[in-house]
């Protein structure tokens, strides 16, 4: 009894240590981001399954099918997102994490946790490469035809993202080789099942320096905005749908070329990379700055529908003040006052009643304006 129940807590402290947060992952900061699925009823629904690597690029995933595909992925009680571990662990959860959804695709990827190297000595968790990977390759097959069993009974549509490249000297240990034969031994299972390969170590194997952290299985964001986007591609052409990918990778490389087209004053190109980086933000908080140059400059070329679309998501955002919504009225009501519709531009100014001590001065003199204005009109 007492050898049952040390095994019992072996194992359960070993699947601890297997599922624990990797330092340098995406999980380390998902509390930031809002991972929940928000569908849109008609179109095809996606089930991204995957470990870390994938919570790194389901959000960019999200962002690049939007309109065209509801994008989903295993979530925690709190919210957060879900990591698919290894396949033996995906096994155990698939049927929960399936529910009653109707999918139309699954992307699927188990790896990085069967092949890393780690096991105990002493009572306490060790990694090594004199160690055995934590799952054998015959295991690992294994484990992959029980979740393709499983997920083929959903009737979805069923992608393998095969394990991503990653440098010798990653902690926990795993060898650069392991990857290569556990994609080799998947390959195998995939080919008997008719499954196709979406090849994400061809993408990532020579571009480690560029996509990845260091000494790190983990990718940047530009590393994961990558990936994602090949990810989408894939997605998309299983569904016989078209998307279209942004000019950018990252919000920040379309905010830094924002920037560079306005002191250029290429203003309207500069409006079109700063939506570029509104869209690819992550965070709402992120959203903020590339949202309001877009309100500013669409404000003074007198672009209204643009100006309008900035301002009201600028006030839907959490961090927005009292000066940020003075400023979007008073812009609002300017437009309505342009296109010659008093009513409007009444309802405008009136929403700028209780904050009008907060319209920044530089704007004091069109506001007194536009309600004289207003008052002659009527």
């Amino acid at each position: 009894m007492k050898t049952k129940l040390l095994k019992i807590i072996l194992l359960s402290s070993l699947a601890f240590v297997s599922y624990a947060v990797e330092q340098g992952s995406f999980e380390e900061k998902s509390n930031r981001y809002s991972w929940a699925c928000s569908p849109i009823e008609g179109l095809p629904n996606v089930l991204l399954v995957g470990d870390s690597i994938s919570i790194g690029y389901t959000l960019q995933v999200r962002q690049y099918l939007k309109g065209k595909a509801n994008l989903y992925r295993p979530m925690t009680d709190d919210g957060g997102p879900q990591n698919g571990g290894d396949a033996g662990g995906g096994k155990r959860s698939l049927k929960k994490w399936l529910g009653d959804t109707k999918w139309d695709v699954i992307h699927f990827n188990w790896g990085l946790h069967d092949l890393k190297r780690m096991g105990r000595e002493n009572g306490k968790s060790v990694s090594r490469a004199d160690i055995s990977p934590r799952v054998s390759i015959e295991q690992y097959k294994q484990d992959l035809q029980d979740c393709i069993d499983i997920m083929n009974a959903s009737g979805a549509k069923l992608i393998f993202g095969n394990t991503t490249a990653y440098p010798a000297g990653v902690q926990p240990v795993r060898l650069p080789e392991d990857a290569i034969k556990y994609n080799a031994a998947a390959a195998e299972v995939m080919q008997k099942n008719a499954i196709p390969i979406n090849d994400l170590y061809a993408l990532t194997h020579n571009r480690l320096a560029e996509l990845q952290s260091p000494k790190n299985v983990h990718f940047t964001e530009l590393g994961s905005a990558v990936i994602g986007k090949q990810v989408a591609s894939v997605i998309s052409k299983h569904l016989g749908i078209e998307i279209t990918l942004p000019l950018y990778n990252t919000a920040k490389e379309a905010l830094d070329a924002g920037d560079k087209f306005k002191k250029e004053e290429e203003f309207e190109e500069a409006i079109e990379a700063y939506k570029f980086s509104a869209s690819l933000a992550l965070s709402r908080a992120g959203k903020f700055r590339p949202l309001k140059y877009i309100s500013d400059l669409s404000y003074k070329m007198q672009v209204w529908e643009d100006n309008y679309e900035a301002n009201q998501a600028i006030i839907a955002l959490p961090r927005a003040s009292n000066r940020d919504r003075a400023i979007a009225y008073l812009h609002e009501a300017k437009m309505n006052d342009q296109l010659n519709k008093p009513e409007k531009t009444k309802a405008s100014l009136n929403k700028l009643k209780e904050i009008e001590k907060d319209i920044p001065p530089y704007l004091k003199n069109l506001y007194l304006t536009l309600k004289q204005c207003l008052v002659t009109s009527i």
